[in-house]
């Protein structure tokens, strides 16, 4: 296996709450690479493991699992700042609601560079709440939520099958709370959302065309979006509630698709 770049060596280093953490965080994101690659990773490799990590509340320790692709994750925005929004398009927001909170990171993210926030984080997969929850259990700011975003509420097949980033709505798998976007800010009293997190593999184009009450109260969206689902469509979407979409370039260094109310 190759060595780390120095870009990875400094942002460990930083993040990293212990010597032993420093190191198995280097050697495991170098692992997870190598049996990925190779088509080796089973089920066995799933267990969580603990690591103390710096935030901008101290350290603390957070639980992921090597080979489940939580790594990958971690590094994606931690290390990558995938999820960074130039303060000009997002500016100290109160309220953040993120959908496909996955094992927690995005939001804890979102709460190191928002420390006033209200952050509520939405996660469908059980396994992955277990860990979300864990991962935000000394962020008060932070409230954790089991349910797969959808139209309507009520429960729906979710398949946790494959790597924990890749876990969807299906046609089989585990029955869980399905949770519509009006009833989610209706029950936690959320009248404006300052900033919109989605991620949830494919069920974007469901939201966003139907019962879509929510998108008057929100002001911006960062969102990964998978196929068939594309920008074009995406603008469609959001341009009659006032949407500006902004995607990734060199000048605005965005790693997501950002949309923006034009009156901000």
């Amino acid at each position: 296996m190759n060595l780390p770049s120095a870009s990875k060596l400094i942002f460990t280093a930083k993040i990293a709450g212990n010597m032993d953490s420093f190191f198995r965080l280097l050697f495991n994101s170098k692992r997870y690479k190598h049996k990925k690659k190779k088509g080796r990773i089973t089920e066995a490799d799933f267990a969580p493991e603990t690591y103390q990590l710096k935030t901008a509340k101290g350290k603390s320790e957070f639980k992921m699992r090597t080979f489940k692709g939580d790594i990958s994750i971690f590094n994606e925005i931690f290390w990558k700042d995938s999820y960074h929004i130039p303060n000009e398009l997002v500016s100290q927001p109160k309220v953040i609601v993120d959908l496909g909170a996955h094992i927690g990171f995005t939001s804890l993210y979102f709460s190191n560079h928002f420390p006033d926030a209200q952050i509520f984080a939405l996660e469908a997969s059980r396994q992955n709440f277990g860990l979300l929850e864990f991962n935000v259990r000394n962020f008060q700011n932070i409230t954790p939520i089991h349910g797969a975003a959808y139209v309507s509420d009520g429960f729906i097949l979710f398949d946790e099958s494959g790597l924990s980033y890749n876990n969807k709505i299906s046609d089989q798998g585990d029955q869980v709370p399905a949770v519509s976007i009006n009833s989610l800010l209706e029950k936690y009293g959320i009248s404006q959302v300052d900033l919109m997190k989605i991620d949830i593999e494919g069920s974007e184009e469901l939201i966003l065309k139907e019962n879509t009450e929510w998108l008057e109260k929100t002001q911006a969206i960062v969102i990964e979006l998978h196929r068939p689902y594309d920008s074009n469509q995406l603008e469609n979407d959001l341009e009659k509630f006032g949407f500006e979409i902004l995607k990734p370039t060199a000048e605005n260094s965005l790693k997501n698709i950002v949309a923006v109310k034009r009156n901000q």
